[in-house]
């Protein structure tokens, strides 16, 4: 393949992505990715990985809006929102797969820590989906309820470990250099996160602190 074709695709996909066309955006940065033979050390493939990560959280940002627009209770299966919050937690945890990986791959890039953001944004609303399970009644077996519950708050506190590495970060960085106007509002987002958490977890004494500290 020829190599200018890579950089190619990473064009056409951030035209994609600022058109809203998420789908075909999403495709040219997964070729670029997995279907040739650039190398993680490349340029355009780090580039693509810190794309597709933001991309997908998109993608799943929109899904599960879909499924949580209507205020109505659910009252069985056959719900079309329960499948549409199913795709928006699968689509969440996949979203979350990928920018944690941008994060390992490129931690001394700056841009890692707005995807280190979105990581846990993910990984908190992917918490949703075995939350609603239990709450909406429609899972009656105690075993899966218990089951459910843990994997929510298993979830919660990976997500709480992304917010506080990245306060970490921050405020190591914070240590050498004066913060950008994104960067310090990359950290008010940590601690407002780091605190959400918290409170879901019902640890109520460190969310009030992480509250306030925000």
């Amino acid at each position: 393949e020829h190599p200018l074709s890579y950089p190619g695709r990473l064009l056409a996909a951030r035209i994609y992505g600022e058109r809203d066309q998420l789908d075909k955006s999403s495709e040219l940065l997964t070729q670029n990715l997995y279907d040739g033979d650039l190398s993680p050390e490349s340029d355009v493939w780090r580039e693509s990985l810190l794309e597709l990560g933001k991309l997908l959280y998109r993608e799943a940002d929109i899904t599960h809006l879909k499924a949580t627009s209507q205020g109505s209770d659910w009252t069985d299966q056959a719900d079309p929102r329960v499948k549409i919050l199913k795709d928006s937690f699968e689509q969440m945890m996949e979203s979350a797969d990928r920018l944690r990986e941008s994060v390992r791959r490129y931690r001394d890039d700056s841009r890692s820590l707005q995807s280190q953001y979105l990581a846990g944004r993910a990984l908190m609303q992917a918490a949703k989906w075995p939350e609603t399970m239990v709450d909406s009644g429609l899972v009656t077996l105690e075993s899966q309820r218990r089951q459910l519950s843990q994997q929510g708050r298993d979830l919660l506190q990976s997500a709480l470990d992304e917010f506080q590495d990245l306060r970490f970060r921050l405020n190591e960085m914070q240590e050498r250099e004066s913060l950008s106007v994104l960067h310090m509002g990359l950290l008010r987002s940590a601690f407002f996160g780091e605190a959400d958490c918290l409170f879901m977890l019902e640890r109520f004494d460190e969310a009030l602190t992480a509250y306030r500290s925000a």
